[in-house]
């Protein structure tokens, strides 16, 4: 199930460190995304999306902070709602180191 969530300017969507549960999927807008230590490492718009390793691991912790640098519609889709409880126990191998993946949209 997704649900759309507005995002104002110089709203942090997701913060590098905390824990996640939620994929997001960009509607409309842009946003950047900030690796402590690098700054910003990529641009996100409309088509891209980010955070689906919440999805995947059993306990994520967020990669990069994401910040909305214009009005932003968002879909974010909750591990909760989106997969069986045994799939989240499961170990996850991603094709791309993290980051990498976060900042392609991949």
């Amino acid at each position: 199930m997704k649900e759309q969530q507005r995002i104002e300017p110089g709203s942090a969507v997701c913060t590098q460190g905390e824990h996640g549960t939620d994929m997001f999927f960009v509607k409309d807008g842009e946003l950047d995304v900030e690796v402590e230590g690098a700054g910003k490492v990529h641009v996100l718009g409309e088509g891209d999306f980010f955070g689906e390793k919440a999805l995947l691991a059993a306990d994520d912790v967020r990669t990069a902070t994401v910040r909305a640098t214009t009005p932003c519609l968002l879909l974010s889709l909750s591990k909760v709602r989106a997969l069986p409880a045994e799939l989240h126990s499961l170990p996850v191998r991603l094709p791309l180191p993290t980051t990498q993946h976060l900042c392609t949209g991949v």
